[in-house]
């Protein structure tokens, strides 16, 4: 008998429950009455000699649910890029745990990485309404009803003025959310369920400005005619004197629809040549320096020209050459065009000349 009372035992012992934990579950209402015992509960009997006696029924007990606070976490999102003046938003999602209604405020920390980011505009926003306008200040109380979902936005819109939003500037905001009560955090119950929920929650967001960064640097180099018995480079009549246009874009992001225009000289000059895929035969420059590919060349005759991208036929004529041409002696503007300028596109050049009458 008493090996077999320890046997059971034993076996007892080893059986280990597995429990699994459901998704955070709401509950009953905070306040709600609930009866554990009431008339239901009665007692019958006999007297000795087995004549009835009247049941005896139970005092009616009842508890009141108690209020568990809490809400989920909200999601974190991830850094973006965006351009000056453009909005960038973050929705975050606000879900109440709680078995009553609560309430929850708001502080926005906001830390510029870069001192040159002035004029942005920051935003938080409830369910549409906007709640702070300010940094680093505490909202008024918002309302979470029982079973609530509010939506919560972080709006961020940098300068329109490029000084003000240069490449590479961005601001971090953090977000952080507070409960008005005081939860008691998660806890498991027998029936496998999850309650309660956290007190605060933050997010961190670096909003970065990548934008296009076009630097130009313009110099002259003087060629003098091959027979010219004097220097190399004097500016001499017959001389060809070629403008180098360097361009850079030393942004992070594409610059497009770029247009770069020159007005030719009017007094003792006249137009000559003029390189847009290449350099022409006219010059010497740095060897250190690319050629700028990929650009469209334009001289015009018309004063002044309609300066617009695209914009050709009547008051702009194409260059046909690939390796530099030359042009009308009456051009009086000269332009090259190109829809799309990458980074990676640094200290090219364009040339264009006259010559010295």
């Amino acid at each position: 008998m008493k090996k077999a009372l320890i046997l059971g035992i034993l076996a007892a012992l080893l059986i280990v429950p597995t429990v699994v934990f459901a998704a955070t579950t709401i509950g009953i209402m905070s306040g709600t009455k609930i009866t554990f015992l009431g008339p239901n509960c009665n007692m019958n009997y006999t007297d000795s000699v087995l004549n009835p006696k009247a049941p005896v029924y139970g005092t009616n007990i009842t508890a009141e649910v108690t209020s568990v606070y809490g809400f989920e976490p909200i999601v974190a999102l991830g850094d973006q890029s965006v351009q000056p003046g453009k909005e960038q938003s973050y929705l975050y999602t606000l879900t109440n745990n709680a078995n009553t209604s609560d309430a929850f405020y708001i502080t926005d920390n906001v830390v510029f990485t870069n001192t040159n980011g002035h004029d942005w505009k920051i935003r938080v926003i409830v369910n549409g309404v906007t709640t702070l306008v300010t940094w680093d200040v505490t909202s008024a109380p918002c309302p979470l009803s029982k079973d609530g979902v509010e939506i919560v936005s972080v709006e961020v819109t940098p300068s329109t003025w490029e000084a003000w939003s240069p490449n590479g500037s961005s601001v971090e905001v953090t977000l952080n959310i507070t409960t008005e009560s005081n939860p008691t955090g998660y806890y498991f119950s027998p029936n496998t369920c999850t309650y309660g929920g956290l007190a605060t929650s933050s997010d961190a967001t670096v909003t970065l400005i990548t934008t296009s960064a076009m630097k130009m640097t313009r110099y002259a180099v003087a060629n003098a005619p091959i027979l010219y018995s004097g220097g190399k480079h004097d500016p001499v009549p017959g001389a060809v004197i070629t403008y180098v246009i360097v361009t850079s874009n030393e942004g992070d992001s594409n610059a497009t629809n770029v247009i770069i225009v020159d007005k030719v000289p009017t007094q003792d000059v006249a137009a000559y040549h003029m390189g847009y895929n290449g350099l022409h035969d006219n010059v010497t420059i740095d060897a250190g320096l690319p050629t700028a590919y990929g650009w469209k060349g334009y001289y015009s005759k018309s004063t002044p020209p309609d300066l617009n991208f695209g914009v050709i036929g009547s008051d702009w004529i194409t260059v046909d050459a690939l390796n530099g041409a030359t042009i009308d002696s009456a051009a009086t503007y000269v332009k090259w065009e190109k829809v799309t300028v990458e980074p990676t596109e640094d200290a090219k050049t364009l040339t264009w000349g006259i010559i010295i009458k």
